[in-house]
This record gives C-alpha cells, sequence and structure tokens, in this order.
C-alpha cells in the first residue's frame, strides 16, 4: 500500500502516538475495537494486512502493561511498524 494506512492502523498508530497518559486506555480501547471488526471483514484477505494486524495486536498488549506501571513509562517507545 503506497502510504495508505487502514482505519484499525491508524487507531493503533493514535494509541502508540499518545502523549497524554490519561487518553491512553481509550487510544488502545479503539484500536482493539477497531482490529476485529476488520478481521471480520477480511475473512480472507491480504497477508500483509493480516501479518499487521498480528504485529498491533501484540504490540498493544505491550501498551497495555505500561498502564500498570506509569512510573516505569519513557518518553520514547519503539513502534512496530507495518508494511503499509
Amino acid at each position: 500500500m503506497d502510504n495508505m494506512l487502514w482505519k484499525w492502523e491508524k487507531l493503533y498508530l493514535r494509541a502508540f502516538m499518545e502523549t497524554n497518559f490519561s487518553n491512553l486506555p481509550v487510544r488502545i480501547a479503539d484500536a482493539e475495537n477497531a482490529i476485529p471488526l476488520r478481521t471480520a471483514e477480511l475473512r480472507t484477505g491480504s497477508e500483509l494486512e493480516w501479518q499487521a494486524i498480528e504485529d498491533a495486536i501484540g504490540a498493544l498488549s505491550i501498551l497495555k502493561s505500561e498502564l500498570t506501571t506509569p512510573n516505569e513509562l519513557c518518553g520514547f517507545r519503539t513502534l512496530p511498524v507495518s508494511n503499509s
């Protein structure tokens, strides 16, 4: 995909780019809700998007775990990037 983002991917990136810790749970929930909706639409879809979805689910899980240890959050995160 030439620099286009899937809708779920935009929400996923918003979660990772969120700088206000109090907004983070909503951003994560938005992304987590969008992914299953898209997977239901895909049924059979591009391997590239399926791999990106799998990577995003794993990364969101890591981001959620940071919610339980806010004192360890740093200003920089390594953002898993899809191939879109």
